[in-house]
């Protein structure tokens, strides 16, 4: 028998009758790619084609197009070309976001700025467009149509409307 203790043999069971143990999960391995496979998603995550990347991943001189499609369509289905591709774009849309939120607030603090020092006309204009922001939303026309609600609701507005015209 060996130095180190020995661990029981935990198994988790629902209760029910006839119920199997369920096993615990193993850890799950990072898969690593091929060469190929890993230039196919770099071609993906540039924006190429399925088959495009495909091409670019490897000699297709003697392929069919079909043959082609077939392949690269089977690598996308690949879970971990899946997986990095989904979390490439997602941090290109993270990146996105932030850009856009950074440049929103350069430009707001610079409007402010520009309200608070410059000359007249300036400080008028930009408060203006600081109105117009959409978190404020100042000097945005609003309209709103008032519909009925129901077929009964706009019978009694269309009976209602002929009585006047007829009294009239």
């Amino acid at each position: 028998m060996s130095d180190k203790k020995k661990r029981p043999d935990l198994r988790v069971i629902d209760g029910s009758a006839g119920s199997k143990p369920v096993e615990p999960s193993k850890p799950k391995r990072k898969r690593r790619l091929t060469a190929k496979q890993e230039k196919f998603l770099d071609g993906m995550i540039k924006g190429l084609t399925q088959a495009d990347a495909f091409r670019a991943s490897r000699d297709c001189t003697n392929w069919k197009p079909s043959a082609i499609y077939t392949e690269s369509n089977r690598l996308m289905q690949h879970p971990e070309i899946h997986r990095r591709l989904m979390a490439s774009r997602a941090a290109v849309e993270r990146s996105a976001l932030s850009s856009g939120t950074s440049k929103r607030l350069w430009i707001i603090e610079r409007l402010e700025a520009l309200a608070e020092q410059g000359s007249e006309q300036t400080k008028l204009g930009a408060l203006r467009l600081l109105g117009q922001c959409s978190d404020v939303g100042l000097f945005v026309e609003r309209t709103s149509i008032e519909t009925p609600q129901s077929s009964g609701d706009l019978r009694a507005e269309l009976e209602r409307k002929l009585q006047s015209l007829l009294t009239s």
